[in-house]
């Protein structure tokens, strides 16, 4: 910056100008970067809340049912709905005479093709009502 010039007039010269145009565009490419970032982790976030909603949900359903109706109903299911892929099992005495194992679990593809799971899984006993 220069300290008077022709008339007392002060001022910025045209290199000060163009490095201060310099660091704010390198500062406004890294805010960029974390924008997408930040999207990034939010579109994971909603993924893995959708897939756990979609899983309890599926529990919650089979462990609302009759035992008789659910031991001797399917035993396998998948379905896909928007992407989610939900595959639930049901493995009558597993773990003991009269239970049932139930697991379900919901898979998806991120943008990259990465499969990403959650999975739950609990025991139903006969005569035992939720």
């Amino acid at each position: 910056m220069r300290n008077g010039g022709p008339e007392g007039q002060t001022g910025n010269s045209l290199i000060e100008v163009l490095v201060c145009m310099v660091l704010m565009a390198v500062g406004m490419m890294a805010g960029l970067g974390m924008t997408r970032a930040a999207q990034s982790g939010l579109d994971t976030g909603r993924d893995i809340s959708k897939a756990a909603a979609l899983a309890q949900a599926t529990m919650e359903e089979k462990m609302a049912a009759n035992y008789s109706d659910l031991v001797h109903g399917e035993t396998v299911g998948r379905e896909d709905l928007d992407g989610f892929f939900r595959t639930w099992t049901l493995l009558p005495g597993a773990v003991c005479e009269h239970c049932a194992a139930i697991r379900v679990s919901v898979e998806w593809p991120d943008r990259s093709g990465r499969l990403h799971h959650v999975n739950l899984a609990t025991v139903r006993t006969e005569g035992v009502v939720p």
